[in-house]
C-alpha cells in the first residue's frame, strides 16, 4: 500500500458538504450524523493488525482526511486533506458477545465530531478472544454516503489483513470539483424549475406536530384498527429500541410491490414513496412533503472507487386526493418526481428557505426523510486467515428529524425500518409505522 500525502491546500466544499457542515454547526444534536461500521474479525491475526487498522484506512483513503471550515475570507465552507494518525481506543472483553461489544463501541460512536477543522473519523477495536474482535469506524456523514458503505467496509477489513490499495487524494479532489461544477450549473439553469415547485411560503404539512389529534389521521386510524390482529405485516417485526421497528417483508408482498410498480409503468421507488406519502395522516387534499437522499456523483459513476459524501436531499411533493391509494398517487406525482430527481444537484438550502418554518425553526421540507438502498444486507468474506462479516443497516443512535424511513431491497428481499424522534406525541411513531408496513405488506 502506497498512500499519497495529504495536502494542506483548502479547497471549496460541495453544496451539499456546506448544507451537511451548516446542519451540524446549528449543534442541535450530539451524534446524528455519526456513521458507525463494525466487521467482525475472526481467525489469525495479531494486536497490532487491530490496533493499527485505523491507521492504514485514513492513510489509502483521502475522505477520511478532510478537515473542514469556513474560508475567513469569503465565508465559504472550504475542506483540506490531513494525513495525522487517527484516534484509536481498544478495549478488551475477555468473552464477551456481539451485543456486548456493540455497546462499547456505541459509546464510542455517541461522542460528537468537532467538524470546524476537527477529524471526522474514529476507531474502536474490542477484543472478545485471541482469534476474535470487532473493529469498528465511527466517521460522520460528512465523509461517507450510502455508495460508499459497503466497500468501506470492505476496506476496512482489508486494512486489517494488510491488503489494502489507496485510493488517490488526487480523484477525491476532482470528484469535489465536478459535483461542485454540476451543482453551479443547476443554481443557474434549474431555480426556476423549483421555485414552481415550491411557492415562497410553501406550507407542507408536519401533521404530527398538529395538536389534539396526536398526530393521528386516516392511515393512522386504520393501522391502529388492525393492528394486533395477526396480520402479515407483525409476522417477523422486532423492535431495535424504544423508537426504531425493522420489517421484514414477505416475498410474496415483495412481489406484488414490484409487479405493481411494473404495470403501472412506475419506478419502484417511486411506489415505495407514495405509501410513505399515504400513511403520513394528513387531511385529503392536504399537501405532503418527503425528503430523500440522491448521488450526485456524475451520472454512471455511482460506482467508482472514491469514498465520500455525495448526497443531496430532494423534496418529493404530493396532494392525496380523497380515497387516493398509493398506486394513485405513486402514478399521479411519478412524472413530477422523475423530474426533481432529475434536478437532483439544487442546493436543498435554497429550497428549505423557500419554505415556512415550524414553530421550532426545524424545516417543514426533511420532517420526514426516506432512503431506498440496494446493496446486500451485510456482507462476509474471507481472506487468507481471516474471516469478516459486518452489518450494512445499523440504526441511527440519535434521530436526525421526526420520522426516518429506511427501505432495504436486495434478491427478492425488502426490510422497512422506521425509526422516530422523541418530539413526536406518544404512540404517533407506532402508528405511522403499523400503516406503512401494512400497507407495503397486504395493500397491493
Amino acid at each position: 500500500m502506497s498512500a499519497e500525502p495529504a495536502t494542506a491546500t483548502t479547497a471549496p466544499a460541495t453544496a451539499s458538504q456546506a448544507a451537511m457542515f451548516f446542519a451540524e454547526m446549528k449543534g442541535l444534536y450530539e451524534c446524528a450524523y455519526n456513521v458507525t461500521t463494525v466487521i467482525d474479525v475472526a481467525g489469525s491475526f495479531t494486536a497490532e493488525d487491530l490496533s493499527d487498522a485505523g491507521r492504514r484506512l485514513n492513510a489509502a483513503t483521502p475522505a477520511l482526511q478532510v478537515r473542514m471550515g469556513l474560508d475567513e475570507d469569503t465565508g465559504e465552507v472550504c475542506y483540506r486533506l490531513d494525513d495525522t494518525p487517527p484516534a484509536t481506543e481498544v478495549f478488551d472483553l475477555p468473552g464477551g458477545d456481539a451485543a456486548a461489544a456493540r455497546a462499547l463501541i456505541d459509546e464510542v460512536a455517541a461522542r460528537p465530531f468537532d467538524c470546524e477543522g476537527g477529524a471526522l473519523a474514529r476507531y474502536a477495536v474490542v477484543r472478545t478472544a485471541a482469534d476474535r474482535a470487532y473493529v469498528a469506524l465511527v466517521c460522520h456523514h460528512l465523509v461517507v454516503d450510502g455508495p460508499s458503505h459497503a466497500r468501506l467496509a470492505h476496506r476496512l477489513g482489508q486494512a486489517v489483513g494488510g491488503t489494502l490499495e489507496a485510493e488517490p487524494s488526487r480523484a477525491y479532489t476532482e470528484l469535489v470539483r465536478r459535483v461542485r461544477e454540476l451543482e453551479l450549473n443547476a443554481a443557474a439553469d434549474d431555480l426556476a424549475y423549483w421555485h414552481r415547485r415550491l411557492p415562497e411560503g410553501f406550507a407542507p404539512a408536519v401533521p404530527w406536530q398538529r395538536e389534539g389529534d396526536g398526530g393521528v389521521g386516516r392511515a393512522g386510524a386504520e393501522a391502529g384498527a388492525g393492528a394486533g390482529a395477526g396480520n402479515a405485516a407483525a409476522e417477523g417485526t422486532h423492535a431495535l429500541s424504544d423508537r426504531c421497528i425493522l420489517t421484514p417483508l414477505p416475498r410474496r408482498s415483495v412481489e406484488r410491490l414490484e409487479k405493481a410498480a411494473e404495470s403501472a409503468g412506475v419506478r419502484l421507488f417511486h411506489l415505495l414513496a407514495a405509501a410513505v406519502h399515504w400513511a403520513m395522516p394528513t387531511a385529503a387534499g392536504q399537501p405532503s412533503v418527503i425528503s430523500t437522499a440522491a448521488s450526485i456523483r456524475p451520472l454512471g459513476e455511482d460506482g467508482d472507487p472514491v469514498t465520500g459524501y455525495f448526497i443531496n436531499e430532494i423534496p418529493l411533493l404530493a396532494a392525496k386526493n380523497p380515497g387516493a391509494s398509493p398506486l394513485d398517487i405513486a402514478t399521479t406525482e411519478s412524472p413530477h418526481w422523475r423530474e426533481d430527481l432529475r434536478r437532483r444537484y439544487i442546493q436543498f438550502t435554497d429550497l428549505v428557505s423557500r419554505s415556512e418554518r415550524r414553530a421550532d425553526s426545524q424545516s417543514r421540507l426533511d420532517a420526514l426523510m426516506l432512503s431506498y438502498r440496494t446493496t446486500p444486507r451485510g456482507l462476509a468474506w474471507r481472506a487468507g486467515d481471516i474471516g469478516y462479516s459486518t452489518d450494512l443497516y445499523p440504526k441511527f443512535l440519535e434521530e436526525k428529524t421526526d420520522l426516518v424511513v429506511r427501505i432495504f431491497h436486495q434478491s427478492g428481499d425488502m426490510e422497512c425500518d422506521v425509526q422516530w424522534s422523541p418530539r413526536l406525541p406518544a404512540g404517533a411513531g407506532e402508528r405511522f409505522a403499523s400503516a406503512l408496513v401494512n400497507v407495503l405488506s397486504d395493500g397491493f
